[in-house]
């Protein structure tokens, strides 16, 4: 279904644009110093465009831990915007879909335009918040759904209607799991203005590791070494009140970063 939308609004777009693309328009100017100034500018007609970035790169991240991104999704038109935000775990042949987009730029992840049907904790909607005012709840819709039509709405998806002009701030979190190495997804932004947008998540999760002198963090390090000239102080009458024999050893030990990630 949502394929059929994306061609008929693509296709009534391009036929609006061709054969004449360029539009020619005569503009006039007024301002204090010049009045009825006319000048010529051209317009083309473009394809509505949602969020503020095509993709999202994530830092490289420790194996377990999680790196945050915010997504902007804003309401270009003069018209209530219904947007549904659906992460590619939860989107049905979403491969099949990518593939058949005729607006989608593939984004160069070294993986031959394949995007990874990830586990649904690789990629997940943190939040969506207004844009402008985070405290104030963004409207809603589809209550009911589920007993209309006997569809359930899947829980990690955010259905939230904009109003024109409206902007909505959407907190993506990675959280890379066994084995390392780079990962990518797709975050669907189902809407009634261009059908559906995608935005390319690329992330890449590494392993942490540290060496103390040369062994690993975790072993055993036989670093102090009492001999008897340590113990030399302990035969020596006390010559002062509460004097304490000295028996300070010391030792340096170096730490090193041999894993990817800055620790």
């Amino acid at each position: 279904m949502d394929l059929a939308v994306v061609h008929s609004l693509w296709s009534r777009m391009r036929a609006a644009a061709y054969p004449n693309s360029m539009l020619n328009v005569t503009l006039r100017l007024d301002t204090s110093e010049v009045r009825g100034f006319l000048f010529s500018a051209r317009a083309a007609l473009s394809w509505p465009v949602l969020s503020n970035v095509p993709s999202v790169k994530f830092p490289l991240t420790q194996l377990g831990n999680s790196s945050r991104h915010d997504v902007v999704i804003a309401n270009p038109s003069s018209k209530p915007l219904l947007v549904h935000l659906v992460p590619m775990s939860a989107y049905p042949n979403a491969q099949n879909v990518l593939n058949l987009l005729p607006n989608r730029i593939k984004l160069s992840t070294g993986n031959d335009g394949m995007v990874e049907n990830e586990d649904v904790s690789l990629f997940v909607i943190e939040s969506v918040t207004d844009a402008d005012d985070p405290f104030t709840p963004l409207e809603t819709f589809g209550e009911g759904f589920s007993d209309k039509f006997g569809v359930d709405i899947s829980p990690s998806t955010f259905p939230v209607l904009l109003r024109p002009n409206q902007s909505a701030k959407v907190t993506i979190v990675f959280t890379p799991t066994e084995p390392a190495g780079l990962r990518s997804s797709v975050l669907f932004v189902r809407n009634n203005l261009t059908g559906v947008d995608v935005v390319d998540l690329v992330g890449s999760g590494a392993n942490g590791d540290i060496k103390f002198g040369n062994r690993r963090a975790g072993s055993i390090i036989h670093a102090f070494e009492v001999t008897e000239k340590h113990l030399k102080d302990c035969d020596k009458s006390v010559t002062k009140q509460h004097s304490l024999p000295n028996l300070t050893v010391q030792k340096t030990i170096h730490g090193k970063n041999t894993g990817q990630v800055p620790l």
